[in-house]
């Protein structure tokens, strides 16, 4: 009997239970094992750790190249997670040339999607597309929009991701790295529907003043939107971001944005993380306004 069959006894969680091997049985030598819980509870979090992983992507879920250091049970469930969220297709895998390093991450690794990847991108691109095609102002919250952190408690599980996608790769000289783009080629290949009702955003404006003079004489534009997520509609987060610009004296533009949380779960925000993509996308259209002004 082994201990991992052992451990599955549940009304043994909390006592202690010796094993002994052949080597140094006879002279009372043996471990001493506290069940600290359920194997099944164990294993079932574990298999949904590897379904997903990124892993996947290189067809490494026997951790040939990169190896594991997890221990059974979880060991197990990981591997048999990982290998039931593989593509039936394996030619996506590496060649014998694919290696690993803690420094640069898999060298000459896979293009492998894993299964609920795919089921995802393709529930999002029928999404996009009938936004795309059905509701221009909903597209146009999506270009404004700075996409919330996977982190995020707004987190829109990739769609946001998605159109910012699309919208590098729909040009006419697309980035090379859009040929091997999964979210790209699954929204591209997915039907145009027709525009037969009314097309719910997930992201709403709850304000679109063009620029105009204010009551203190500041000439200013406000653009805000709602993120429609599952948490929003749950009243666990609610965010409310609006971006701001203002006409300076001196002719230059002052630009801000504030971002307005509420909700049961609104105080678990990481607001560092949430700070780190509102310094990056002001840095950038700073760039960028400031390169077409020049132009």
């Amino acid at each position: 009997e082994s201990l991992l069959e052992r451990a599955q006894i549940d009304d043994e969680i909390g006592s202690v239970l010796y094993f002994s091997s052949k080597v140094g049985c006879a002279d009372g030598q043996k471990v001493a094992v506290e069940v600290g819980e359920a194997y099944t509870d164990n294993y079932a979090q574990c298999f949904g750790m590897g379904a997903g992983s990124s892993r996947i992507q290189h067809c490494d879920c026997d951790f040939h190249l990169r190896p594991s250091t997890l221990i059974d049970p979880c060991h197990t469930a990981f591997y048999e997670g990982c290998m039931a969220d593989m593509p039936d297709d394996t030619s996506c895998c590496p060649g014998d040339d694919a290696s690993y390093s803690s420094a640069t991450s898999y060298v000459n690794g896979g293009t492998c999607l894993a299964k609920s990847t795919k089921v995802k991108h393709e529930e999002h691109a029928a999404t996009l597309k009938e936004i795309h095609t059905c509701a221009a102002a909903c597209t146009a919250n999506f270009d404004a929009m700075t996409c919330p952190s996977r982190f995020s408690m707004s987190y829109d599980g990739g769609l946001c991701a998605m159109h910012k996608k699309v919208r590098e790769c729909e040009v006419a000289s697309p980035p090379e790295s859009c040929a091997t783009d999964h979210a790209w080629l699954i929204y591209e290949a997915a039907a145009t529907p027709e525009c037969t009702a009314t097309v719910s955003c997930p992201v709403e404006a709850p304000a679109t003043d063009p620029p105009a003079t204010d009551s203190d004489g500041v000439v200013r534009g406000v653009y805000g939107y709602n993120f429609g997520t599952l948490a929003a509609t749950l009243n666990l987060v609610r965010s409310e971001r609006l971006q701001i610009v203002e006409a300076e004296a001196d002719g230059r533009t002052r630009y801000r944005t504030r971002i307005r949380l509420t909700g049961l779960l609104s105080g678990l925000t990481p607001i560092a993380q949430v700070q780190d993509g509102f310094d990056r996308q002001t840095a950038a259209l700073k760039t960028y306004c400031e390169s077409a002004r020049r132009a």
